[in-house]
């Protein structure tokens, strides 16, 4: 494997591997000169002849210092040789691994493309949803590690800085689709989105914040919209304290589009209105894992009330949903958030939460006393006296936030809940995507990924800015509506063909006789059908034909 070592700490060792054979070979040389009598040839020669391990013999050493001379020189001098050649094997392998990383010198042959300044795991998301819908994607990276890694994934990556004018020239900017900005400094954010609006006018430029940079200050220096973690947690937490019943999802009514996709429970009530529908799946409490419907399944079977996600025509009468889309908020009695941090703060202000229902609870006596010099309402509690603290602190009608930094805190405070007097609900944030199941299985009733959030945010305004029709994603996947344009992936292509490209068909619609076809058997499609497709992010399409049109 390929690791930064690769390239930072082989020149480094090289260099001391060059110094350390100067001096042994310096030395040595001299001191065949003073002790053994030899020109400075002849000193040279025995040097070569005995490291090389060749050893004629015409040479031999009669003084003793000599000897202890060749010993160190036989020992020093063969290791570091070995070792120097080692490295001129290992940049010789990767530079045959990795290939020429750098931009071409010409523009990039792309049109509406899609370009990622820096590779990271939001990005890869972004990416693999924006592949799923025939986009081509680009990415930049100044980090040689991260630009093997890209390629690695299958990815078209480079190295190069996204703010440099010349590198913003070569991306085919004025042919791109957009552009995201995932920069470690916000300046560099300020200055890329200035210089590619300059470059593009009109371009569609996102960009994820370190700092809570400002909508209308974004839009200012070129950006279209800003996102930042915490602003999108806030805004997931709002909707969570909501009771929403149903609703058609939204970016589905535009004029291309035929295929409706609700949102809603399973309940007699419901499941009434849900007769002409294709049943795609059932949501777990997070919005974020489907389970997919075959088609023997039938709802009677299912929990009650668990969420249903289910597929109507533009023809079918969705007033019953529509008109259901309303929410009332839970009764919470306050709303506790379990550790503290800045970030944790800036959520709270995008909370449409009286404040005063809000309380934060630490073990960190540091950052209780932060918190509460903040004005926050804050408790301080020790790890062995936490039993005590729930009960005290956390009713029934709460809902617990835990946003521990550490996995070991998180793990702790759900773990002792569940073994207290009390039985709130639990909403527990994760840094990493993997740490959703590991929550799940001790029984939090939410767990959510502010950058699984991010990623599904930025990904679906794109669409909606693109005019294009919306995706519905999920851990792991991802379900849209794709309509079969000649010359794509698609077209002329058989329901089994495409299905090697990762792709399930879920439904088939032809607008020749205007029925839904549920898991359609092998048939070839062709142009204006309209599919529902689900696809699996684990897998980078290697075969698309890619099209400037987008289904």
């Amino acid at each position: 494997m390929v690791t930064r070592a690769s390239f930072e700490e082989f020149p480094k060792r090289g260099k001391i591997a060059i110094l350390l054979v100067s001096i042994v070979f310096s030395l040595s040389i001299y001191s065949f000169m003073a002790l053994e009598g030899l020109s400075f040839l002849n000193a040279l020669y025995f040097l070569v002849v005995t490291v090389s391990t060749v050893g004629f013999g015409d040479i031999q050493p009669e003084n003793d210092f000599t000897k202890v001379v060749l010993i160190v020189l036989i020992i020093t001098g063969i290791t570091t040789l070995a070792l120097l050649s080692q490295i001129a094997i290992d940049k010789i392998v990767v530079m045959r691994s990795v290939g020429n990383y750098d931009l071409p010198s010409e523009s990039l042959d792309l049109e509406n493309h899609i370009i990622f300044a820096k590779f990271t795991d939001v990005v890869v998301r972004i990416a693999l949803f924006a592949i799923d819908r025939l986009f081509e994607v680009v990415i930049i990276d100044r980090d040689e590690e991260a630009v093997i890694h890209a390629r690695k994934k299958g990815f078209r990556a480079y190295l190069g800085e996204i703010e440099n004018p010349q590198t913003l020239d070569l991306l085919a900017l004025d042919r791109a689709s957009a552009l995201y900005l995932f920069l470690d400094d916000d300046n560099h954010i300020i200055q890329s989105s200035i210089l590619a609006e300059n470059l593009a006018p009109g371009l569609l430029i996102y960009a994820n914040t370190n700092e809570h940079l400002s909508i209308e200050y974004g839009q200012i220096v070129g950006i279209t919209r800003t996102y930042h973690n915490e602003r999108l947690l806030g805004s997931f937490i709002n909707a969570t304290v909501r009771n929403f019943t149903h609703f058609v999802l939204p970016n589905q009514e535009h004029d291309d589009s035929i295929l409706r996709v609700v949102l809603t429970t399973n309940t007699k009530e419901n499941r009434g209105h849900l007769t002409n529908a294709v049943i795609i799946g059932l949501l777990d409490s997070n919005f974020m894992d489907l389970k997919i419907f075959e088609k023997e399944d039938n709802l009677i079977d299912y929990p009650e009330n668990r969420r249903v996600l289910a597929l109507f025509t533009k023809h079918d009468d969705l007033s019953y949903f529509k008109s259901g889309g309303s929410s009332q908020e839970i009764a919470y009695n306050k709303i506790l958030i379990a550790g503290w941090s800045p970030e944790v703060g800036h959520m709270v202000e995008h909370l449409d939460i009286d404040h005063a229902n809000i309380e934060f609870f630490t073990f960190n006596e540091s950052d209780y006393e932060i918190a509460k010099a903040n004005g926050f309402k804050i408790v301080y509690c020790t790890k062995e006296g936490i039993i005590d603290t729930i009960n005290r602190i956390i009713t029934d009608d709460d809902l617990v936030i835990n946003g521990f930094k550490q996995i070991a805190d998180s793990l702790l405070l759900d773990v002792m809940i569940r073994r207290s007097e009390r039985n709130p609900r639990i909403l527990q944030i994760v840094d990493q995507e993997q740490e959703v199941e590991v929550f799940q299985k001790i029984g939090v009733n939410q767990v959510i990924s502010p950058g699984i959030l991010t990623s599904r945010a930025m990904f679906q305004i794109l669409l909606s800015d693109l005019k294009i029709k919306a995706s519905q994603i999920f851990k792991g996947y991802h379900v849209f509506e794709q309509t079969v344009i000649k010359g794509d992936t698609f077209h002329n292509k058989s329901i089994s063909k495409i299905e090697k490209l990762g792709y399930t068909v879920i439904v088939l619609f032809k607008p020749s006789n205007k029925k839904m076809d549920h898991y359609p058997e092998n048939q070839i499609l062709e142009t204006n059908d309209r599919l529902l497709l689900f696809r699996s992010h684990s897998i980078y399409p290697k075969s698309i034909q890619f099209s400037s049109v987008r289904g």
